[in-house]
């Protein structure tokens, strides 16, 4: 059989590639999907999604969805998700992540409550929060890097484990009523103000110091990083320590927003996180394709997918299904793009 050639237009070039078959043109839409326009796709999705979000749910709820008032508690909702995934960024550079953060936030949470209960002592509320996510984030920090265990059965297991201990405390009342003094951590001006200043510095941190370039570099090789004469085990630390920072902050707002502590405190709050991050584009592996903007991005997608679900009468549980689905469809598609993209 005669060898035929098979011409390709791509990026302004002409390829010639040959066929022992039949002549092959290769269509528009085949080359969009190839090379450097699956670069391209990979950064153009997240955008997407979040306007195919909007349109469908703005459209399906009759216009509910843009109204005053549910565009604050889209707003509100983001706040929560932005602070955490601006806190836990730093492990997602790395390639890892805790999945115990919402346990540690919902024990942290509880252990303030009660202590003011007993002692009467309002600051406690402010101090405790953080102190033991702090806490908790350097046991977990140094079981990581010192210990040498696997990131996310370690952290799972610590979630169980505080699971068990916060519905055991909690009592037969399965809430604690928190300080009013905490009502001003749920002021309009005050969340936006805090995210403002939260975002910028976390964006220099992340961005401009070494730290943040080091996390980076976790996720990209550890063992080139090693070499480069990092102290990986230092770095691994430093980003739970972060993380621990971020679920004090995350547990005074859930508390002074809830009015109370309780089992449905930052419930789930840290897979909410891991979808907004993957939906934003943010690579589950790490390394130098992580930014600060799939933060953003991916919580405003995860806010405005779970309130439309909410204005549409969605069951709860039929509500983690979706965005369950939704999670291994968007990692699997960005998985094969990424490995297209590699090999052109």
């Amino acid at each position: 059989m005669d060898s035929r050639k098979l011409w390709r237009s791509d990026i302004g070039h002409r390829h010639v590639i040959k066929s022992n078959d039949r002549n092959i043109f290769w269509d528009p839409v085949t080359v969009f999907f190839e090379g450097a326009h699956t670069k391209l796709l990979v950064n153009v999705f997240p955008w997407v999604s979040l306007i195919l979000v909007v349109a469908v749910f703005g459209v399906a709820s009759k216009g509910l969805l843009f109204s005053a008032y549910n565009l604050k508690t889209i707003f509100s909702q983001s706040v929560l998700f932005i602070i955490g995934g601006l806190g836990l960024s730093f492990l997602f550079a790395q390639g890892a992540f805790d999945l115990s953060f919402g346990s540690v936030v919902c024990f942290a949470s509880l252990l303030a409550a009660k202590a003011v209960e007993v002692t009467g002592v309002d600051l406690l509320i402010f101090v405790i929060p953080f102190v033991v996510c702090i806490g908790i984030g350097i046991l977990n920090g140094l079981l990581y890097s010192r210990v040498g265990l696997v990131v996310f059965i370690q952290t799972l297991g610590v979630s169980f484990l505080l699971k068990g201990t916060f519905t055991t405390l909690l009592g037969p009342t399965g809430h604690i009523k928190v300080p009013k003094v905490l009502n001003f951590f749920d002021s309009l001006p005050f969340t936006l103000a805090f995210t403002i200043v939260a975002t910028v510095f976390v964006g220099w941190l992340f961005s401009y110091t070494a730290f943040g370039k080091h996390c980076r570099m976790v996720g990209s090789g550890q063992e080139a990083t090693v070499q480069s004469g990092v102290d990986i085990r230092k770095t691994k630390l430093l980003a739970f320590v972060a993380a621990g920072v971020t679920g004090g902050v995350i547990s005074l707002l859930s508390m002074a927003r809830g009015g109370q502590v309780s089992t449905s405190t930052a419930s789930n709050f840290e897979f909410n996180v891991m979808i907004a991050l993957t939906l934003g584009g943010m690579p589950s592996e790490g390394g130098t394709g992580a930014k600060l903007r799939s933060v953003f991005i991916g919580c405003f997608i995860v806010s405005v997918l779970t309130n439309g679900m909410v204005l549409l009468g969605i069951d709860g549980r039929m509500q983690e299904v979706i965005k369950g689905l939704i999670f291994v469809l968007v990692l699997i598609m960005t998985s094969r793009l990424k490995e297209k993209s590699a090999t052109m």
